[in-house]
């Protein structure tokens, strides 16, 4: 081979490596409002995520709030009831608010009717500010209220 047909042949491998580059830098360039795209979607995505899973945990919350003051008032009734058989009706009512502030709740009613002992406790969930309020009644099956 001659030396001018190597030449030649460098000189037409460089033609066409500069005819490609224009093209490619036009389509970079077309994709300029996209650059960092992928990066928003992701933050975005996490951001939701977090946010939903900040929600499940105040509604955790406050399914577990309700719960504990549910078992506090059972056993505040059941407390009151057993006192009100063998002390009276302040007696029991006196024994059912100190269960519930053992609990560090607050009693919101205490009422005796008959043999059976009405008691409602109160409270706040931690994560949002919600009232949770539930009522339990206890005394002897064989008598209505």
């Amino acid at each position: 081979m001659s030396a001018v047909s190597k030449g030649s042949r460098t000189a037409a491998v460089l033609e066409s490596a500069t005819a490609v580059r224009p093209k490619a830098a036009r389509t970079a360039a077309s994709r300029g409002g996209e650059h960092g795209a992928g990066t928003v979607l992701v933050l975005g995505i996490i951001l939701a995520t977090a946010l939903a899973l900040l929600g499940l945990m105040a509604v955790g919350d406050a399914v577990a709030t309700k719960e504990r003051t549910q078992d506090v008032a059972d056993v505040a009734a059941l407390a009151g009831a057993q006192r009100l058989r063998h002390a009276g009706k302040a007696a029991a009512c006196d024994q059912a608010g100190d269960i519930v502030h053992r609990h560090e709740l607050s009693l919101a009613s205490c009422s005796v009717r008959g043999t059976h002992v009405m008691v409602t406790v109160r409270t706040t969930t931690h994560m949002i500010t919600m009232t949770v309020e539930s009522s339990a009644r206890a005394g002897p099956s064989d008598e209505p209220p």
